[in-house]
């Protein structure tokens, strides 16, 4: 038989769980951004630089993480 292993199509990158996952994620991220004007397109490059996480830690937090490079040169 040519069927895929449950576990092998379920751990492969485009298993429906995976993509459930990411829009759920990304909608309650962006519904905590909406506090810092910012949102949040793609997890798998919007947080790369860092800076949408601080803000995200920030919101949460309801505390200023202090100084960090507003415009980081490397990801």
């Amino acid at each position: 038989s040519d069927e895929i292993p449950a576990t092998e199509r379920d751990l492969a990158d485009d298993a429906p769980w995976k993509q459930i996952q990411k829009n759920t994620f990304t909608r309650w991220y962006n519904e905590h951004l909406k506090v810092a004007n910012m949102r949040l397109n793609d997890l798998g490059t919007d947080l790369s630089d860092g800076l949408r996480l601080i803000a995200l830690i920030e919101v949460l937090s309801q505390k200023h993480v202090g100084k960090f490079n507003k415009r980081p040169t490397f990801r």
